[in-house]
C-alpha cells in the first residue's frame, strides 16, 4: 500500500516536470505573451563527421535526465567560420567557456520531447524579457555530443 502511494506522488509530480517549457510558457511577469515562433526556422542538419568547434555560448541542460529529458545548448562557430546550434541531450556540465575548442562527435536527434534551456532575459534597461539574439540569428542546429579535449 506504501509503495503505490508513493507511486502515485511521483507520477503526480512527474507530470509538472514533463512539459515542454516551450509549450507551458505562455506569458512573462510583465503579462506579455512569449513569442518561440523562431525555433521553427532552425535548420537541423545531421552532423556527418566528429568536429572541432570554438564555443561561443553554452547553456547547460537545467536538469539531468530521468522524467524529463533535457538538453544543453551551445552557439560556437567552425573551424570553416560557420556559426552553429548545439544541443546535447542530458548535459548539465558548466565547464564549456567562450573561446574554449571542443571537439562535437553526431548525435540521432531523440525520438522523444526535449526541454531545452530558458533563452529568454530580462533586458535591464527596458525590464522586458527579450529572447536571445542566437534564437534569431543562428539556425543551423544539430545533434552532438560535446567531448573535452
Amino acid at each position: 500500500m506504501t509503495k503505490s502511494i508513493i507511486l502515485c506522488f511521483i507520477l503526480i509530480g512527474s507530470t509538472a516536470f514533463s512539459q515542454d517549457t516551450i509549450k507551458t510558457l505562455k506569458k512573462s511577469d510583465l503579462g506579455e505573451p512569449h513569442d518561440f515562433s523562431y525555433e521553427k526556422k532552425w535548420e537541423y542538419f545531421q552532423l556527418e563527421q566528429m568536429i572541432a568547434v570554438k564555443i561561443i555560448e553554452h547553456l547547460p541542460a537545467f536538469a539531468m535526465c530521468g522524467v524529463l529529458a533535457t538538453a544543453s545548448m551551445t552557439i560556437a562557430e567552425t573551424e570553416e567560420g560557420d556559426t552553429i546550434r548545439i544541443l546535447n541531450l542530458c548535459n548539465t556540465s558548466k565547464d564549456y567557456k567562450p573561446g574554449q575548442t571542443i571537439n562535437v562527435s553526431p548525435a540521432d536527434k531523440p525520438p522523444f520531447g526535449v526541454s531545452l534551456p530558458f533563452t529568454y532575459k530580462q533586458n535591464p534597461v527596458t525590464k522586458e524579457f527579450e529572447h536571445s539574439g542566437f534564437d534569431v540569428t543562428v539556425v543551423k542546429t544539430a545533434w552532438g555530443n560535446l567531448l573535452m579535449e
